[in-house]
């Protein structure tokens, strides 16, 4: 008769469970795999703020250069403020510079350039610039 041995001794195999290296490779692989979803998950939030400042600063700085050139001509000027009221953090600045049309000046015509840079906080910056030639 063969002598009996505990089911979990430390003679015996077939015990049931892990070692303690395989507990710490899982925690290793687990910890290398949670790291890379943490920085794509940070990027991504990156990248959400970014996209969202390069759709919204377009619009933004239309609004502000129709404003601009819905007043009478002699009221157009250099310019800044912000948008306090819709969107915290954004600010705005419009230029406007009168271009020399040699040969063709008259006091009938005038040509504009006018550029309307938006900025945000994160100290994006995005800029819309146009010419308006303008008969009186």
């Amino acid at each position: 008769m063969l002598p009996a041995t505990a089911p979990y001794g430390p003679g015996n195999r077939s015990q049931k469970g892990f070692t303690l290296f395989e507990v710490l490779i899982a925690v290793a692989v687990l910890a290398i795999a949670l790291t890379a979803i943490y920085r794509l998950h940070n990027q991504s939030i990156f990248l959400n703020e970014i996209s969202r400042f390069y759709t919204q600063a377009p619009l933004l700085a239309k609004e502000r250069l129709a404003e601009l050139v819905s007043r009478p001509m002699k009221d157009w000027s250099d310019d800044s403020g912000d948008f306090q009221d819709r969107l915290e953090g954004y600010h705005w600045q419009t230029r406007v510079e009168p271009v020399p049309l040699g040969l063709f000046s008259s006091k009938d015509y005038n040509l504009f350039h006018i550029t309307v840079t938006i900025n945000d906080s994160d100290k994006q910056q995005y800029s819309l610039d146009t010419y308006r030639f303008v008969v009186r």
